[in-house]
């Protein structure tokens, strides 16, 4: 994505901060309660596990949080009308899937109200939902952090939470092929960056949780 560099962006982890509850009270406008209350877990969760895994990042990563679901409940044809607005790429699965954009479209929208230009905000934003086979450990932290955070109820999610707090990428490989699994159900398309990453994982020597091997 390519969005102008603003003159006014944040750079430090102190301007990251005071940047916040303007940008939380932005979202709040933007969400039904119970999507808000997500995001709130969200920002909650990536708080707690930057620190258990001793990752600097956290005013950004904190932003990200806020941020990440900010298009969510768009109608998907304004996701793709908003894209183009914005001058964003959309990739031939986004545009079968356009639901795929509601991240890309949120990080575009906070550079054009609030001028954020961070590339760990930006990086957590665009991967939340999909993975990327290059993800930093800020980008894993993050996507962990929407998965597991406390108002979700999947069946494997208490398994899930207990990775998360254990080793990264061996949480990241059971999320992202339970994730697929389900994706796999539904007549749906599949990004190929959560495929690319497991692939990763799994190459890098990551193991499956016994679990996922039967």
């Amino acid at each position: 994505m390519s969005v102008p560099h603003s003159p006014a962006s944040p750079s430090g982890s102190a301007d990251l901060t005071a940047f916040e509850p303007s940008v939380r009270s932005w979202v709040r406008e933007r969400l039904s309660p119970l999507r808000f209350t997500h995001t709130e877990g969200v920002v909650e969760t990536v708080t707690r596990l930057a620190a258990y895994h001793r990752i600097a990042e956290v005013p950004a990563l904190r932003l990200a949080g806020w941020i990440h679901d900010a298009a969510r409940e768009y109608r998907a044809d304004d996701l793709l009308v908003e894209a183009r607005r914005l001058s964003l790429p959309v990739r031939p699965v986004e545009a079968q899937s356009p639901r795929l954009l509601h991240g890309a479209v949120a990080l575009g929208l906070a550079r054009e109200v609030f001028g954020l230009d961070h590339p760990v905000v930006t990086s957590a934003v665009l991967y939340h939902t999909t993975g990327h086979p290059d993800m930093s450990r800020a980008d894993k932290v993050f996507y962990l952090a929407d998965l597991v955070e406390p108002s979700r109820t999947f069946a494997w999610i208490d398994q899930a939470r207990a990775l998360a707090e254990a080793d990264l990428d061996t949480a990241l490989l059971f999320s992202i092929t339970r994730q697929l699994r389900r994706l796999l159900k539904k007549p749906a398309v599949i990004d190929t960056r959560a495929v690319e990453l497991r692939n990763r994982l799994l190459a890098e020597g990551t193991p499956l949780t016994p679990r996922d091997v039967s």
